[in-house]
């Protein structure tokens, strides 16, 4: 009975460990975000933003207040609407390389 009991464990462990991996990939997006004060208009935001996102490879689209560009399964975007401020937001569709989010977003805002 102990020769039967085995292989039903690990069928149970291994169900146990693929559900806990399937749950954490059906988890949902992984946002990040940074902000930067800045000397420049609106225009000159959304100018620099897409130079910028251009720059590290991206093929962005301009808004009227926004800059957005996607690569792969990562996101950015550069938000112009404030007077002096622009937001960074870098968002990739699993939480599995969450680490890839907060090294882009520190490329985009120190070029920025």
């Amino acid at each position: 009975m102990s020769a039967r009991r085995m292989p039903s464990m690990a069928a149970i462990m291994f169900a146990f460990f693929a559900l806990l991996v399937s749950f954490d990939a059906l988890s949902g997006p992984n946002i990040s975000t940074n902000w930067k004060s800045v000397a420049m208009d609106k225009f000159e935001c959304l100018n620099r933003g897409e130079v910028v996102l251009s720059g590290l490879g991206y093929s962005p689209i301009k808004t009227q207040y926004s800059v957005f560009a996607e690569k792969s399964e990562i996101t950015l975007m550069v938000r112009c609407d404030l007077p002096s401020l622009v937001f960074f937001i870098a968002s990739r569709h699993s939480k599995l390389d969450s680490a890839h989010n907060f090294v882009e977003l520190e490329e985009l805002s120190t070029q920025f």
